[in-house]
């Protein structure tokens, strides 16, 4: 149990990362506002891509 729980704060931890990353970069701002579906839908993926 312990492990899985680390498990998912060490995911947590990976992907508030790529989001930072990924705010950083200046195609995140322009797709957003071209595409803020697509957006939203790659979001939605990688959060429940690896959800138990």
């Amino acid at each position: 149990m312990r492990n899985a729980i680390q498990k998912l704060k060490t995911l947590a931890q990976k992907m508030r990362r790529e989001v930072a990353e990924l705010k950083n970069k200046a195609e995140y701002n322009i797709g957003f506002k071209r595409h803020p579906q697509t957006v939203k839908l790659l979001y939605h993926k990688c959060r429940t891509r690896d959800s138990p």
